[in-house]
């Protein structure tokens, strides 16, 4: 339970509570906080990997986000097949939050079999 004036510092949903009243009638509101300093990306992948949604801010293939004129932002979604390095940026209500590099390897899929389909009145 958290009181007025707590920090939080944990992404999560967090509800408000108020009641009973004179009337013995309860309320409450939820809201949510995600915190972007715990956005994480793990760096191996097999086949492939397909960009996020960030929970604030956007992918780009250079570091400094929307400020870098050069910068070519990646949408969520896209999907990546190659190793390279991807910069999340955030900017959150107009004052920069987080810049993070995420290199990502793509590690090849391992081969496997491709049989035609059979049909057929006896087992296989």
């Amino acid at each position: 339970m958290y009181n007025a004036g707590d920090v939080i510092d944990r992404t999560g949903t967090y509800f408000i509570y108020n009641g009973p009243d004179a009337n013995g009638c309860f309320n409450e509101s939820s809201f949510q906080v995600i915190l972007v300093e715990e956005f994480t990306i793990p760096e191996n992948h097999c086949g492939e990997f397909i960009v996020p949604i960030p929970p604030a801010g956007a992918f780009y293939e250079q570091a400094g986000g929307a400020s870098n004129s050069s910068n070519v932002e990646i949408p969520s979604g896209t999907i990546i097949t190659i190793n390279q390095t991807i910069y999340f940026y955030a900017d959150v209500n107009g004052t920069f939050c987080k810049e993070e590099a995420f290199p990502l390897i793509i590690n090849p899929l391992p081969p496997v079999d491709s049989l035609s389909n059979v049909t057929t009145c006896v087992s296989l």
